[in-house]
Formats: structure tokens, sequence, C-alpha cells
């Protein structure tokens, strides 16, 4: 049976060596409006290197207490990926952040946590033996209506390159996944911005 070709981003699903993941290692951080592109859930986002000098206006977070975040693009040390935002009291059914708009995004930044998925097969399918390669993201145009996100792993990239980001772990071991095109993978970040040493963002 094929592959159901439905890009969902990336999903947290497990600590390496440790517990399934259950929200609890999502942490709030802030979007200024200054980032020019639509944001949702599944994106992989980086540090902005500040912290938010006004979130008056979308939560209930005082100034300078979030860090601010943009989405993080492939090569990037990241930092995680959004996975739920603060309501929008404006609009409760507003499932995604606009582009140019504050937004509070609540992160899975836990730096050994493993996530799905999608590969984007563009040119090739990955095979069996990209398990233990590294391999970067590809953007995608995300859904408005869901709220997902389209991000998928690049099979071309599949290689030893250590500044890819992310470790090839195995195939997802969910229904209805097999090797072969947009096949569902095991990942978990090789550039994470909290793992590094050096301070900054």
């Amino acid at each position: 049976m094929a592959n159901k070709d439905a890009a969902f981003g990336l999903r947290p699903v497990r600590i390496l060596g440790g517990s399934t993941y259950s929200g609890a290692f999502a942490n709030p951080y802030y979007f200024n409006s200054s980032t020019g592109t639509d944001i949702f859930i599944g994106d992989p986002v980086k540090l902005n290197g500040t912290n938010t000098a006004n979130s008056s206006a979308v939560g209930d977070f005082g100034i300078g207490t979030l860090q601010d975040i943009v989405i993080a693009t492939a090569g990037d040390f990241f930092l995680g990926v959004v996975v739920a935002f603060e309501p929008n009291r404006s609009n409760l059914e507003l499932q995604y952040r606009p582009a140019s708009t504050e937004r509070i995004a609540y992160v899975c930044d836990h730096p050994w946590m493993v996530y799905h998925v999608q590969e984007d097969s563009d040119g090739n399918s990955m095979p069996v033996t990209d398990s233990g390669l590294n391999v970067d993201f590809v953007a995608g145009a995300g859904s408005t209506v869901t709220g997902l996100s389209a991000y998928e792993l690049d099979s071309d990239s599949a290689a030893t390159t250590a500044t890819l980001n992310f470790r090839i772990l195995q195939l997802a071991n969910i229904a209805d996944n097999e090797i072969g095109n947009h096949a569902v993978w095991e990942v978990m970040p090789n550039q994470q911005q909290y793992r590094e040493i050096t301070g900054g963002a």
C-alpha cells in the first residue's frame, strides 16, 4: 500500500532513551511582527537573539519575559518545533500565526527530542540504508485551515555532512508507513541551540 502524501511538519514523539512526549516539554516564546512569514504547528524555529520588548497586546507575559523566535531554515541551529499558540482573543479560531503579526507560540524545545516527519521524496525516496545519516528539512506552505505545517525532510540531502539539521534514526513505527515515497521517519536534531556550548542565538 502506497504511503499517504500528507505532510504535517515535525511532530515530537519521545525523548531519546526516555519518556513519550506529553506536551510537558513545551515552553512559551514570542514572534514579533517583523517576521514576514506565516507560522504553523510543526514548523521549526530558532532563537532570534533577544527578548520581547512588548508582548502585552498578545498575552499575559511581561516585557522581557519571553525569548524572541523566528522561523528556522535548512542548516540552522534550531530551537525546536511549534506545538501550539496562545489563543488569539480577537479570533479564537485562528490556528496559525499570520505573517507580520505578534503571537506567542509554545515550542517543544527539549534538546533530545525525537520527531516524526515525512520525507518529500523529491527525486528519490530514502532507502533503509539512510538510517544513521544526517538530513536537512525543506519548507512547505502550511494550511491556514488546519494550522498544520508542511515542512518535510529533504530526501535528496541525506549524507554524512555534520552541518545538516537532523540525524535519521529509523522509519517511524506507525500504521500504514513503509519505505518508499512520502515515508515518515524518526529523526533527532544534530544542531539544537540549547546544546550549543557557545552562548548566543
